[in-house]
């Protein structure tokens, strides 16, 4: 079982080869070097997949294994350590609401202003969708903030 087959399944537009990856996830308790290579491959793929896979991480808990902090970490861009969990909980639960729900981003990125830490989970959650949207997103911001301190 090599990371090119967990990349294969993950990438493939077909829900049987993610709900095989998703036992393979819940499966390897112990076995952290699974648990890795799934880890370290599930931001490249599908983006039904990322959801699906982030979605199983917080319904199980699985932010109380050391790997899937650090690649939630390499997701998202943080510095995230075993000591951070009580944040990276949170922000499973926000991020997971945020890739369900675009009605959810929206509200998001109109009160980006008093929560730029939501705002930021909200482009990523748009970016594994759709980019061209993300960035469209981020140059209102832009606009927005330039205009702010224009006055």
């Amino acid at each position: 079982m090599g990371r090119h087959v967990i990349r294969g399944l993950l990438c493939a537009s077909r829900p049987a080869g993610w709900e095989m990856v998703e036992d393979l996830l819940l499966a390897a308790q112990r076995q952290e070097g699974l648990r890795q290579v799934i880890l370290e491959t599930v931001d490249e793929a599908h983006p039904s997949a990322f959801r699906r896979i982030f979605h199983l991480i917080r319904e199980h808990n699985l932010v109380r294994f050391s790997s899937v902090i650090r690649a939630m970490g390499v997701w998202f861009g943080m510095d995230w350590q075993v000591d951070h969990m009580r944040a990276v909980r949170r922000i499973i639960e926000q991020t997971d609401l945020l890739l369900a729900d675009e009605q959810a981003r929206q509200v998001t990125f109109a009160q980006a202003a008093a929560d730029p830490q939501m705002a930021y989970q909200g482009l990523c959650a748009l970016a594994f969708e759709d980019v061209g949207p993300a960035v469209i997103q981020v140059v209102r911001f832009i606009v927005a903030f330039l205009s702010y301190v224009g006055k």
